[in-house]
């Protein structure tokens, strides 16, 4: 019969060492990690949050205190980790009319996490109060929460803001036909002008003489000089008329600047394109 072979005495006792060596040390990081978890947890579960982190498309568009607010955080009233419920606290934000979305997440041990979008306003609501409008009709106010802006006023009448408030957006044909003549001059601060207002209010009249749209536009002549364009347009072809009168405004521009070096007062311009193929001038 063979021997079977055995280890020397030396090997087997760096064997067994080692082994030993290995063993702890796994165990020593299990137990390490488990503790440590566990200790961030207690830690959650015994102190108050603390801090809020805000990120979004806008860097720190709103300030973390009005956050707080929202989510009822305060310093003498402290809201522990484990009582802070994340649903809840994104329904809270979406009460402010100043969000589109919003995701929240509680990070532990007293942290709250808060991702959200704030609405872009396209103009002001001119039939309200500090108030401006986004693409989708939602109404929300500028100030305090946002620095002041150029941008064009809105009016649709008090029958095209029937029933609207923060919580329910603006909708019917009156602001319809306002966001399509908007989009019409959108970008138009590269040719130096700017759209000032848009007046859907008397679009659908009665009578055909008052019917129509009015938009107010203003026009950079020379440093620190404008002048005013009030365009009429009809409810039906002012696509084709803003068109026409993109084509007849440079020589109304040329007109303009030679009376301002004259001297001459430049006056506001009333420019009626209603009827095909016309302009008058006024």
């Amino acid at each position: 019969m063979k021997k079977s072979k055995e280890l020397p005495l030396l090997h087997s006792i760096f064997w067994i060492v080692a082994s030993t060596f290995l063993i702890s040390g796994v165990s020593h990081k299990l137990l390490h990690r488990y503790f440590g978890e566990k200790s961030i947890k207690e830690e959650a579960i015994l102190h108050p949050l603390s801090y809020i982190v805000q990120t979004g498309l806008q860097k720190e568009a709103l300030h973390s205190d009005y956050l707080a607010e929202l989510l009822g955080l305060s310093q003498d009233a402290p809201t522990l980790f484990t009582e802070f419920d994340e649903g809840a606290a994104e329904q809270k934000l979406l009460t402010s009319p100043l969000f589109s979305q919003v995701k929240v997440k509680k990070i532990p041990p007293n942290m709250v996490y808060v991702d959200y979008t704030v609405r872009k306003p396209i103009g002001w609501a001119a039939d309200f109060v500090n108030t401006v409008v986004d693409k989708d009709g939602y109404l929300f106010p500028m100030a305090p929460f946002f620095s002041p802006k150029k941008l064009p006023e809105i009016y649709l009448s008090t029958e095209g803001v029937q029933n609207a408030s923060f919580e329910n957006p603006l909708q019917g044909k009156l602001f319809e036909l306002a966001l399509q003549v908007l989009n019409l001059f959108d970008g138009c601060e590269k040719e130096s002008f700017r759209v000032k207002r848009v007046d859907v209010s008397q679009s659908f009249f009665p009578t055909l003489g008052k019917r129509g749209i009015v938009v107010i536009l203003e026009n950079d002549l020379v440093e620190d000089v404008t002048s005013v364009h009030f365009l009429r347009l009809s409810t039906r072809s002012f696509s084709q008329e803003i068109t026409n009168y993109q084509t007849l405004r440079p020589r109304l521009l040329e007109t303009e600047k030679e009376k301002l070096f004259l001297g001459e007062k430049i006056k506001e311009r009333i420019i009626d394109l209603r009827l095909p193929q016309l302009a008058f001038v006024d």
